[in-house]
């Protein structure tokens, strides 16, 4: 049992992180918000431009739908199918881990191990904020580099160095990027702390019923 639940542990934070991340990457909302606020729609034509491309894209990379390519350059267009394999991937590893912590945790339910899954996860969340924190801290300090090493590690070319002009240059700047990882790191950590909460009250039910 205690492997299963370090390997619940192991899978928890990065489980937790990719949800939330595919949560994001497809909201149309959270792009219009940024924006407005990174004053995107004054470097375009006009505002529904910026829109019907943003929207374009979320539905290329999570729908097969295809490519507005009129508005990219080819070095664009062959970052965004770059850029489109690694979510998939990351659609792949989140469906597997979640099936795993599932899986799991309905093993310990049915050896009726409820005080130990309970455990693993209160363990499992207070990892999951302290990770959270200092990436958080880290980023912080220099996100440039934390961004630029995310690129180095994620491709294996360099279309992903494109001019100041280009058109997804334009529409991502580099603070989009900052705002969505804080985002996404507040999402998890929230979820972590609500998780942790849970699991505490929990235990301390179960500790009070077996009095």
């Amino acid at each position: 049992m205690k492997a299963l639940s370090y390997f619940i542990i192991i899978l928890f934070t990065p489980t937790l992180i990719l949800l939330n991340y595919r949560f994001l990457v497809f909201n149309q909302n959270f792009y219009e918000k940024e924006y407005a606020l990174l004053s995107v729609y004054q470097k375009f034509e006009n505002r529904q431009l910026v829109n019907d491309q943003s929207s374009n894209l979320i539905k290329y990379l999570c729908c097969n739908k295809p490519l507005n390519t009129q508005f990219y350059t080819q070095r664009e267009i062959l970052h965004l199918a770059d850029v489109k394999n690694l979510i998939l991937l990351t659609n792949s590893l989140t469906i597997i881990f979640l099936s795993t912590l599932i899986l799991s945790s309905c093993y310990l339910l049915f050896k009726k191990q409820l005080k130990t899954l309970l455990k693993t996860y209160q363990a499992a969340s207070i990892i999951a904020v302290a990770i959270i924190f200092i990436l958080y801290l880290s980023s912080r300090i220099n996100f440039s580099l934390f961004f630029t090493n995310f690129h180095y590690l994620s491709f294996r070319n360099d279309y992903w160095l494109l001019s100041e002009d280009s058109s997804l240059i334009k529409l991502f700047p580099q603070k989009f990027f900052a705002d969505f990882a804080n985002r996404v790191a507040a999402q998890t950590f929230i979820c972590a702390l609500i998780i942790d909460l849970f699991t505490y009250l929990n235990l301390k039910k179960h500790a009070f019923t077996k009095r």
